[in-house]
């Protein structure tokens, strides 16, 4: 199962949150969500086999949490290297 399958499987559970995945030093966001975080951050959306996706480096991961968090736009965030686990956050 590739990466926008398990997002897509999330996202029917959690089909209001923004589903940020980990993947090596990236996070990926993927259709709905990438459009949300390339409008709130000036992000350049891909297009890749027909799927929007917006990446962004793990160094900038707590301005993209906090922002969130300040909008009151729920979030969750998987880690691809630990089999999609949700990836614990300070």
């Amino acid at each position: 199962m590739g990466v926008v399958d398990v997002m897509r499987v999330v996202k029917k559970i959690h089909s209001d949150d923004v589903v940020i995945v980990k993947a090596g030093t990236f996070y990926n966001v993927y259709e709905r969500d990438a459009i949300i975080l390339a409008y709130l951050f000036d992000y350049k959306i891909k297009t890749i086999n027909g799927c929007s996706n917006v990446g962004f480096p793990k160094s900038t991961i707590n301005k993209v949490v906090n922002k969130l968090e300040t909008m009151q736009i729920n979030y969750i965030v998987l880690d691809k290297t630990h089999n999609y686990e949700e990836d614990k956050m300070n």
